[in-house]
């Protein structure tokens, strides 16, 4: 955009989110790049080292860790599925930064996004698929 961002989305169960990437100053040595979700600090936000892990996943594939500073926009899901959902949308803003990126994140299959969705529960069943006991007498 005209601020020199980059923008894209994903989405995984029923969680989305929307990550901003701008470069990081390179006149200021030692910056490193920041990550706010929702306003707040990665590891305020993300408790779980996992989920963190998953989120700064495809900057350590594309080997850009501290070049960007990350804003993203979660909503919905729990805290793995948000995790997941922004961890494709950086690696999707990452690929429309720089497409040399392309073959290292499709590679390690942070680009393929995990379509998968939680089954509806049915009408005379307890869950999705588990029946009742059935009792011949």
């Amino acid at each position: 955009d005209e601020l020199g961002r980059w923008f894209a989305g994903g989405r995984r169960k029923t969680a989305q989110a929307f990550a901003w990437i701008a470069p990081t100053p390179a006149s200021i040595p030692g910056m490193f790049g920041e990550v706010l979700v929702n306003g707040r600090p990665l590891a305020e936000y993300f408790t779980r080292p996992m989920d963190r892990e998953a989120v700064v996943f495809p900057f350590q594939v594309a080997d850009r860790l501290g070049q960007f500073n990350v804003f993203l926009r979660v909503g919905g899901g729990g805290n793995t599925g948000q995790a997941e959902a922004c961890q494709l949308a950086i690696a999707r803003a990452l690929l429309a930064a720089d497409e040399s990126t392309r073959s290292a994140l499709g590679s390690s299959g942070v680009l393929r996004a995990d379509v998968r969705m939680v089954e509806r529960k049915k009408t005379g069943k307890p869950k999705a698929r588990r029946s009742y006991t059935w009792v011949k007498r």
